[in-house]
């Protein structure tokens, strides 16, 4: 019995030494510092004069604790803090990783990386690694992330500014406010609905999503490909993007704004949406495609045009545009390029005479696209519309201006055509925009395959090579500048721009910036040709990365022809014959990509003749 006392006291005597405060951990708890010290104690002995036996210094080490912790300030290493109704709260101090079993709020403070296991409210600090998060993850005012964020659910708060270098991935929502962001992108994991209200700036990447939502009244734009499960868009609501969508589902009332033929749907249009397109099209041109029988040609509205589907013999339908109609209006400009500050007015045509019209009969002039940068100002005729761009507008923006007729009653008149000017601001060459070099570039944008070359010519007085770089040599790379002249004869310099890789990347030379797309897609090698009725030309048509049954031509029947006759090598060649006289624009498109052209006018007694080009366009 002695030998058994003598082996308990120890034992006895370090539970006794043990500082009282933590004899039951379900109280809340605090670390903070005392001194030059950080220490662990309960949050009522924080408020009483310092008692060092109610505190442990925790100074540099690991911190585990079972209830509900609050950070004010000081150094540790790892913070875990357990049981399912604990919550973490961190306003300060620099750490290592952070994991709750419970919810988490992070306000301020330095640390590795945060784990909850509940929901996580991030206002502030500064978490230089990832981020994860088993349910709802919402981010407020200020937050910066060196990694990844992960959770059920994520929610970006209107006014916040975010910052993630990596990607956002969440289960079953997304929902973006209106805020400033910027990420590697967003990834649905198959399984989310992105929701966007009244957020404003270019979309980021956009992976794995099942359903993307624009809310009323918010303009949405994206300029990366994007396939989806689902793109629903409100009434009142407009999605922009510059390049390819591919869809099971398309849900209307709202307005997609487009390149005509670079939209894919395989279930269905549902909701009557309005198709707008971002470029100059006309009858034959293809709209855009689904899969075999799954969609009608009443499925969408359209202004001006009705669609046919075309079976092309391929697990796809080709819709077309038909019906085009002469009557209506033509404004005074089909495209402008507008500097910082500057505005100009363009005036409407109407045939027949307005005022054959009915009484109450209106021109509805409406902005689409990158609609932050251009404002409008109508005048009180209603016959011309002045756009102007803001002085204080900085990057690259377009958008599209289009008139259309309406009764007194507003509803328009679809037996007359509209017409559209394609606006653009902040592009190479603009005054105002050119923030450290002086030379101009012959180009704003270029489309490349992936391994091929192109050159940018730089104007510029330099008589040494001005500095040029990728921002992603991953994608693109730029070579060594060349001395030449240009067409005038003045010194310039040109820049070899190489794809390496599929993506998009700024190209910066003498301080201006070209933007490089690079992916698989075609080239052809005419843009423009002349021929009488009866005559016949071949065009050629260079493949890299896509199949040629994923490739479509058509054109104006009415006037023009083409039909496919065989391959020279690699080369793929089609064959157009002039019918009557007349204009068309033949159009090469790429199933799901996007479309390039060669303008044909065919005219009685004309001799044969082109240019020859290399036109781009990318799958």
């Amino acid at each position: 019995m002695k030998k058994w006392t003598a082996a308990l006291l120890p034992l006895l005597l370090l539970l006794l030494s043990s500082p009282p405060a933590f004899a039951a951990t379900s109280s809340a708890a605090v670390i903070n510092m005392h001194g030059a010290k950080t220490y662990l104690g309960l949050a009522s002995a924080w408020g009483k004069t310092w008692d060092e036996d109610n505190f442990e210094d925790v100074t540099g080490e690991d911190v585990t604790y079972d209830g509900s912790l609050t950070v004010k300030s000081g150094e540790v290493a790892n913070i875990t803090v357990s049981g399912s109704s604990s919550k973490l709260t961190v306003q300060g101090g620099v750490m290592d990783s952070v994991s709750c079993d419970g919810s988490a709020e992070i306000k301020d403070g330095d640390m590795k990386s945060v784990d909850a296991g509940g929901d996580l409210k991030i206002s502030g600090g500064n978490i230089r690694h990832d981020v994860r998060c088993d349910e709802e993850a919402s981010l407020s005012s200020t937050v910066k992330i060196g990694g990844s964020l992960e959770a059920n659910e994520i929610t970006l708060s209107s006014g916040a500014k975010i910052n993630i270098a990596g990607t956002m991935t969440a289960e079953s929502n997304i929902n973006l406010n209106n805020c400033t962001l910027k990420t590697r992108g967003f990834d649905g994991d198959d399984t989310a609905t992105l929701s966007i209200n009244q957020y404003t700036v270019t979309l980021p990447p956009l992976e794995n999503m099942k359903e993307i939502v624009v809310k009323n009244k918010t303009n949405a734009t994206a300029d990366e490909k994007i396939e989806a499960g689902e793109l629903y868009i409100t009434d009142g609501a407009e999605f922009s993007t510059s390049s390819s969508l591919e869809l099971n589902q398309l849900t209307g009332p709202g307005t997609l704004y487009f390149h005509s033929g670079k939209l894919t749907v395989h279930d269905s249009i549902e909701g009557k949406p309005l198709l707008i397109f971002s470029n100059h099209v006309g009858k034959g041109d293809t709209a855009f495609y689904a899969d075999s029988d799954s969609v009608s040609e009443d499925d969408v509205r359209l202004y001006d045009y009705g669609v046919e589907a075309k079976d092309d013999s391929g697990p796809e339908d080709r819709f077309v545009l038909t019906n085009a109609v002469s009557d209506g209006i033509t404004l005074s400009n089909q495209s402008l390029s507008l500097n910082p500050g500057e505005s100009v007015t363009v005036k409407a045509h109407v045939k027949p005479d307005f005022s054959k019209f009915a009484t109450g009969t209106k021109l509805v002039w409406e902005l689409y696209g990158d609609t932050s940068a251009f404002s409008k100002s109508v005048d009180s005729g209603g016959l011309s519309c002045k756009v102007s761009v803001s002085s204080s507008v900085k990057g690259m923006y377009k958008g599209t201006l289009i008139a259309y007729l309406v009764d007194s009653h507003g509803t328009r008149l679809n037996d007359y055509k509209s017409d559209s000017c394609v606006l653009s601001t902040g592009y190479s060459g603009d005054p105002g925009n050119d923030d450290s070099g002086n030379g101009t570039l012959d180009t704003s944008t270029v489309s490349i395959l992936t391994g091929d070359r192109y050159w940018v010519l730089a104007r510029t007085s330099s008589s040494a090579a001005p500095h040029a770089m990728s921002y992603n040599s991953a994608v693109a790379t730029v070579g060594a500048g060349k001395a030449v002249k240009d067409s005038s004869g003045n010194p310039a310099w040109i820049y070899p721009i190489t794809g390496t890789g599929k993506g998009q990347v700024t190209i910066e030379i003498d301080g201006q910036k070209v933007i490089a797309r690079v992916s698989s897609g075609i080239t052809i090698d005419t843009s423009s040709y002349t021929m009488a009725p009866g005559g016949k030309y071949v065009i050629g048509v260079t493949t890299k990365g896509v199949e040629a049954n994923s490739i479509w031509a058509s054109s104006d029947q009415s006037s023009v022809s083409v039909q496919y006759v065989g391959k020279s090598g690699s080369m793929l060649l089609y064959q157009i014959s002039g019918r009557n006289a007349g204009n068309a624009t033949v159009t090469f498109s790429i199933t799901g990509g996007e479309s390039v052209c060669t303008a044909v006018s065919v005219r009685n007694g004309a001799g044969a003749g082109g240019v020859s080009s290399r036109l781009v366009a990318l799958a």
